[in-house]
């Protein structure tokens, strides 16, 4: 779940300055006009605490979500400028849990870019009021899971060890 978005590439952030800076003046007045702050705030799932606490994304901060344990695993590895919240006590981050807690920091709109497990819970929990579904030239993830629960078949051939260029054949 995040307001801006840790991207697979080191360094990228889902923000108007770094994804088309030409916007950026048009995008930081949006945000004026609506009262919201500059930035919005980059929030972070992890059940587990397994998060790459190098990634230059968090040296900015961001308010990181996760288990106890998780916690735990975080403690003294995450920039100082990051916050923990454990919005529950059990093994298990319920997402809803998570969007009670950002909503008491005053969060009203929440913006997820997660893959098929966060997506899968959210949509588990009933709490995805809008899709906005956008597709990529790269297909990844596990061979065992769709949408966070343990697939009934194996991963489809058709996608299996390929790579798709803007030159391959279909």
């Amino acid at each position: 779940m995040y307001a801006n978005f840790v991207r697979a590439t080191p360094g990228h952030q889902w923000t108007p300055d770094h994804v088309c800076p030409q916007a950026a003046p048009a995008f930081a007045e949006l945000r004026r006009n609506l009262r919201r702050p500059a930035q919005p705030e980059l929030v972070v799932i992890t059940a587990s605490g397994d998060l790459p606490t190098e990634d230059p994304t968090l040296e900015s901060g961001a308010l990181v979500a996760t288990t106890v344990e998780g916690a735990r695993r975080l403690e003294g590895r995450l920039p100082p400028a990051c916050t923990t919240l454990t919005p529950g006590e059990g093994a298990v981050l319920r997402l809803a849990d998570v969007l009670a807690a950002l909503h008491a920091r005053g969060h009203t709109v929440v913006l997820t870019e997660g893959g098929p497990h966060l997506i899968g819970n959210l949509l588990g929990e009933g709490l995805l009021d809008e899709l906005f579904l956008t597709t990529s030239p790269v297909l990844a993830g596990r061979a065992d899971t769709v949408l966070g629960h343990r697939a009934r078949t194996a991963q489809p051939g058709a996608i299996r060890d390929r790579t798709f260029t803007s030159s391959s054949a279909a």
